[in-house]
């Protein structure tokens, strides 16, 4: 998006404040704007549900892949609901799905879940590497 366009949607007593106080952050801040954050977007909202919050402590509490009927189980919910949001997980690639005989197995892809948290850092502008 063009600066120029972000000032031109700004009402006179607006435009005003807004240049006088953030003229030299202008280009920054409407550069974010149109940033591609779909897919960040999608694993956040994954993440936002929290039964599925809960399938994902399970898998990062396991050393081992959990099969869905054991999720079910832990968890006190049907199996047909699970399967969806463990599904869910997956589509955003959070969760991986190993089948052994006829069971479906469930881990985490940690390295999935730390570029989501990688993205969302850069995506915020966040140092989240640096000693506090």
């Amino acid at each position: 998006m063009e600066v120029r366009d972000v000032v031109s949607r700004l009402g006179a007593e607006c435009r005003e404040f807004v240049l006088s106080n953030y003229e030299r952050e202008l280009s920054k801040l409407a550069e974010a704007t149109s940033a591609n954050v779909g897919d960040l977007a999608r694993c956040l909202a994954a993440l936002g549900s929290d039964l599925r919050l809960r399938i994902l402590l399970l898998l990062t509490s396991s050393s081992k892949p959990l099969p869905a009927c054991l999720i079910s189980a832990l968890l006190g919910k049907n199996p047909q609901l699970v399967s969806y949001h463990l599904r869910v997980l997956r589509e955003c690639g959070i969760v991986r799905e190993i089948e052994v005989d006829k069971f479906r197995l469930y881990t985490v892809d940690r390295d999935a879940l730390a570029m989501i948290v990688l993205q969302l850092s850069r995506a915020l502008n966040l140092d989240i590497c640096r000693e506090r």
